[in-house]
């Protein structure tokens, strides 16, 4: 194989999220001898925060404005573009993207590559019914984990054999570096206001209803009622943030629950911070998670997709075994009487060590590969 295999990645949008952070890392380490890598972004949210400063400056971005199902004009330039690209392989990740990318791979014969980030446990019917069409045109499903795939294989009634598990992963050079340079614990909590010798436990989430940061709060205040010196900072931004503050300030913990908004710096409060809490709905495989696993940070969490391959109670933190303030309180309480003892610490790190970002580049390269064998082997047995 002389000429490089050609990659789109498309996506919905590239604004804060997951999905958007895992590609940015993702694609600085593919084999640029082999794979020619390029992104298609369909929605463009000006008005909104998004990571496209996060992505290597040489990497080719193609920014489309769709404003809906049916703007021809932008599919038309989606066509376009892709003829002038000629992919071989086309990745797409999201409703939208997984949709149109799919539609247009029988008449560019590239191979269509979907991927699953979550357990979409409210997405339509009519939806569900569309990727399950759509599954005949793909050549695989990706998802992040276990979960993911499990889940979408029943609700969608696709064939398990269908998708293939890549989980996300983390830079730990980089993360590892990054820690080493800033200050130690106590000069971090100094510089951001927090008190020396409080327990601080940490959520870094937007702020949607799919966080769930209502039952946080009231997990926490219950259990802040027994340990009164504990501190909850909650670093994202979102549309909620109003109506979290008026419930912390409800519920006499104006002082005790700090929100930051949403922060560039965030590995500075993984090493400020004792533990890290989520109460989220859903998840698909969290890459805040792998971040405060690779920072040492216990790990406090509901019962998503991606907990069961991450999380051992009393090894590298706590499951939340139900989405009650009275779960998230003896969570919270299981963390703490064991924080500063370094028991978790360690286990926490280890974890993190199974799911490098190297790791999960090699499982899509190899997938890649697969892919372009199969696809061309055949179109050459075909010409014969």
């Amino acid at each position: 194989m002389n000429a490089k295999i050609k990659i789109v990645f498309g996506v919905n949008d590239f604004l804060v999220g997951g999905m958007q952070w895992q590609f940015s890392e993702l694609v600085r380490y593919f084999d640029r001898e082999k794979f020619d890598v390029s992104l298609i972004t369909l929605f463009q949210f000006r008005e909104k925060e998004d990571f496209y400063a996060a992505l290597p400056v040489d990497l080719p971005v193609y920014r489309l404005s769709f404003t809906g199902w049916w703007d021809i004009r932008e599919w038309w330039k989606l066509y376009r573009l892709l003829r002038m690209i000629r992919p071989h392989i086309v990745v797409s990740s999201l409703f939208y993207a997984n949709t149109a990318f799919r539609i247009l791979s029988p008449f560019l014969s590239y191979v269509s590559i979907a991927r699953e980030h979550n357990t979409y446990i409210h997405k339509p019917r009519w939806q569900q019914y569309i990727d399950r069409i759509l599954a005949h045109v793909s050549y695989r499903i990706v998802a992040v984990s276990k979960t993911v795939a499990s889940f979408t294989a029943a609700q969608e009634g696709i064939a398990a054999e269908k998708f293939v598990v890549i989980h996300n992963g983390i830079d730990l050079a980089r993360a590892q570096d990054v820690l080493g340079r800033l200050p130690e614990k106590e000069g971090l909590r100094k510089e951001l206001g927090l008190p020396p010798t409080r327990t601080v436990f940490l959520n870094v989430a937007r702020l949607t209803s799919q966080k769930n940061h209502k039952l946080l709060l009231e997990g926490f205040a219950a259990f802040h009622a027994t340990h009164p010196t504990s501190l909850l900072l909650i670093v994202g931004g979102g549309s909620l943030r109003p109506a979290l503050e008026a419930q912390a300030r409800h519920t006499g913990l104006t002082e005790d629950v700090i929100f930051f908004g949403m922060r560039s710096d965030v590995w500075r409060f993984y090493k400020a911070a004792d533990a890290l809490v989520s109460t989220s709905l859903i998840e698909g495989f969290s890459n805040v998670y792998l971040e405060a696993l690779a920072a040492g940070l216990p790990v406090i969490s509901t019962l998503t997709a991606g907990t069961d391959e991450l999380l051992v109670d009393g090894l590298n933190g706590y499951r939340i075994t139900e989405s009650t303030p009275k779960a998230v309180e003896e969570a919270l309480t299981a963390t703490a009487t064991v924080v500063g003892k370094g028991e978790l610490t360690q286990g926490a790190r280890e974890t993190a060590k199974r799911f490098s970002i190297r790791q999960t580049v090699e499982r899509y390269e190899s997938l890649f590969m697969e892919a372009y064998s199969r696809k061309y082997r055949m179109i050459y047995v075909k010409s014969q």
